[in-house]
């Protein structure tokens, strides 16, 4: 019962936050961009074009690799054209502001609560390649929003107080701290590192492959592993509840918006 209430007192948090993000400035003036879009029907003949003439670029490229100057002359152009137009060059300095603002709460947020936002509701990180790296505007344009700012520490310290938070601190510091652990996994990056240079060079044995999947199996049975792998799991699942709370008023989801684009490293 402690738990559910718990629970719902963080989701109450996470709604304020939600409406605050909802009032401000960043995300009317994004709703306003939006909506003239829509009414200008140059603008989604324009875009509609750009994608056309883009995917013909692209298919070209794929069945002949070579790309079709003609085509990707007329996409610079279209780009160009896409630039200039007052309706989308709006659109696109709207949604800039919105996301550098969506940015910095989920860090601030991330680092109030020590755990990566967007990795904890789509596995992908922050920190992963291909992931737009947050400007000094990303903290300011928070800053210069109280009511937002204000919502966002109350949400953290809901969360400080949770059941999951304490559970997943504790079964972390254990994690980090236990000398067998670190052992472990010093012999796995080692293991892992002889067993890649071996498939390099053509020589990887199974006795290798057995070496290895003997310590992944003594990790995953470690209890202080074990331990701490359910506590992150239920503290993930905590934050997927807020984003789910937080998107359903804004109409967006934050997490995927932010989320770096799966595959990126190739």
């Amino acid at each position: 019962m402690e738990v559910v209430l718990e629970e719902q007192a963080i989701l109450s948090k996470a709604k304020s936050l939600a409406s605050a993000l909802g009032a401000s400035q960043p995300f009317r003036d994004c709703e306003f961009a939006l909506q003239e879009f829509q009414n200008d029907s140059s603008a989604g003949h324009l875009i509609a074009e750009f994608r056309r003439i883009q995917q013909e670029a692209s298919t070209h490229q794929q069945l002949w690799g070579a790309p079709d100057t003609n085509l990707y002359a007329q996409v610079r152009a279209l780009q160009e054209r896409i630039e200039a137009h007052p309706v989308l060059r709006k659109l696109q300095q709207s949604e800039s502001a919105l996301l550098e603002l969506l940015l910095g709460c989920v860090l601030r947020l991330g680092n109030l609560c020590e755990v990566d936002f967007v990795e904890a509701c789509t596995g992908r990180s922050l920190a992963g390649c291909g992931t737009p790296q947050p400007g000094t505007d990303a903290t300011a344009s928070l800053a210069l929003l109280s009511e937002v700012s204000s919502a966002l520490e109350e949400l953290a310290q809901g969360i400080h107080q949770s059941d999951a938070f304490r559970r997943f601190v504790q079964a972390k510091d254990t994690f980090q701290s236990d000398p067998n652990v670190n052992r472990l996994r010093e012999e796995m990056r080692n293991a892992q590192r002889d067993y890649l240079q071996a498939q390099n060079e053509g020589r990887v044995t199974l006795e290798m492959i057995e070496h290895v999947r003997a310590i992944q199996n003594q990790l995953r049975e470690h209890p202080a592993i074990h331990r701490f792998s359910e506590a992150r799991r239920d503290f993930y699942q905590l934050f997927q509840t807020v984003n789910r709370t937080v998107s359903e008023v804004l109409g967006m989801d934050v997490a995927q918006t932010l989320a770096p684009a799966q595959g990126c490293c190739g």
